[in-house]
């Protein structure tokens, strides 16, 4: 189980809300519980129905059901974090239901024209800072990349291809939550 959510203060109704932009608006899931409510899901995995490998069109458009497996999309993403401060809260639930959460407090998308750069700082949590994990896989300040638009700093070769899923890759990852689903233990 997987969920990011973004949280910003927005008018909801049962768990859903409507997102207003001058050049669309969408119907979104909103976690009213964790931690306080108040988060935009914008990626929820938790059976592997839904393929996350993806094209550039796909993910910047979004994909997949909100009452499902999704990715938002990222020009929703880049319109709901492109004014005031947001916060990122990812969590990680693995196949003995043990839970881990990261927060990051400051959350933020950059626009297509800036390959949907992501912003990830400020990190609390139990389940690790894998967005700033070392020097050479270091996600936040990375462009979003996918198999057909390589924006990875791996010379040798396309990390989205590689790793089946779009992703602000390094080169190549300490994370990779859009990736291959697994379904029980990694031989």
């Amino acid at each position: 189980l997987f969920n990011a959510v973004g949280k910003k203060q927005i008018h909801t109704h049962k768990y859903t809300h409507y997102v207003s932009h001058s050049s669309f608006s969408l119907q979104a899931v909103c976690d009213m519980e964790t931690a306080g409510g108040g988060w935009t899901v914008f990626q929820h995995r938790f059976d592997g129905q839904v393929d996350f490998n993806r094209t550039w069109r796909e993910y910047r458009d979004g994909f997949g059901s909100a009452q499902k497996e999704h990715w938002l999309g990222n020009a929703v993403l880049h319109a709901l974090t492109a004014e005031g401060q947001h916060t990122l809260r990812i969590t990680l639930q693995d196949w003995h239901q043990q839970t881990r959460h990261a927060t990051y407090n400051k959350f933020k998308v950059a626009g297509e024209n800036q390959r949907f750069r992501l912003t990830a700082q400020e990190y609390r949590g139990d389940a690790g800072n894998a967005l700033s994990y070392s020097k050479r896989y270091n996600h936040d300040g990375r462009a979003f990349s996918t198999h057909d638009r390589d924006h990875d700093r791996y010379a040798a070769g396309n990390c989205a291809h590689y790793y089946g899923a779009g992703w602000w890759f390094d080169s190549c990852l300490a994370a990779n939550l859009n990736g291959r689903y697994y379904r029980g233990k990694l031989h």
